[in-house]
């Protein structure tokens, strides 16, 4: 994820050249030590595949994500919400995936709609404190914190009980990057809120929907993004289903082991 970089005052990116230089000069010492039939790359999204076949001078294939959604068949529980939509942001949180804009969002949002819940995994921990400080005493009853990792038990019950999942990415560093959380969303029928110009965008586009896209990595745009999907959160739930089965079958493992 340190191949491009957001332009400054823009959703623009660039190629960072040191890192372009560095992964070209170690992919040539290791075509050195291995015949090219040895050697096969690939990227889960088009844009990342072409980009690398570029730095690299050597093809890139476009391969499905390596994500076992499988699993999606483990034990769980849903906490019992009484109507009320649950909210997450889940797994490990860095400047890249919006965690800055994480505590103003979620406050944004409870100030506006009174009828949703969050849970938000802090990873690693010391986001803890400063979400809580930022979201204040409104998320005290409707806003539950997770320090640290999940087992994988944790995190597949609480995705599954989710009814929306809010990804804050910026968009300038995830125009190249895939999700395995998205990718998660998806097999398992999850509406999600997304960056613009980004390969989650294009893949929920791909499908028919099924995602709320903010154009601008900002509290203001992020927070009208979703209160957007929470009125619509019947319609993009049903939209997401019609094709979280083929998800399942196209885009992870089992579409290529």
């Amino acid at each position: 994820d340190n191949i491009s970089r957001p332009l400054p005052g823009t959703s623009r990116w660039e190629i960072r050249k040191k890192s372009a230089l560095l992964y070209r000069l170690a992919f040539s010492l290791l075509r050195r030590q291995l015949p090219s039939e040895r050697l096969h790359l690939s990227a889960g999204g088009e844009t990342f595949a072409r980009t690398m076949s570029e730095i690299l001078r050597y093809p890139v294939a476009v391969f499905p994500l390596p994500v076992q959604h499988e699993l999606q068949s483990v034990p769980r529980s849903r906490p019992p919400s009484g109507g009320v939509p649950l909210i997450v942001v889940l797994g490990m949180m860095r400047p890249q995936k919006g965690a800055e804009l994480v505590g103003p969002v979620v406050r944004g949002i409870l100030q506006r709609n009174t009828r949703c819940r969050f849970l938000l995994q802090a990873h690693p921990p010391c986001w803890e404190q400063v979400w809580r400080e930022e979201i204040g005493p409104a998320g005290a009853e409707r806003v539950l914190i997770h320090r640290g990792e999940m087992s994988q038990e944790q995190y597949q019950a609480w995705l599954q009980s989710a009814d929306l999942v809010l990804m804050p990415y910026s968009p300038a560093h995830y125009l190249l990057q895939t999700s395995g959380v998205f990718s998660e969303a998806m097999a398992a029928g999850k509406p999600c809120v997304v960056p613009g110009g980004t390969w989650l965008a294009a893949m929920a586009l791909r499908h028919g929907g099924g995602a709320t896209i903010f154009e601008h990595h900002t509290t203001a745009s992020i927070i009208d993004a979703t209160l957007q999907s929470l009125d619509n959160l019947h319609e993009l739930t049903a939209s997401v289903a019609k094709f979280s089965a083929l998800w399942r079958e196209t885009m992870g493992m089992q579409a290529v082991v």
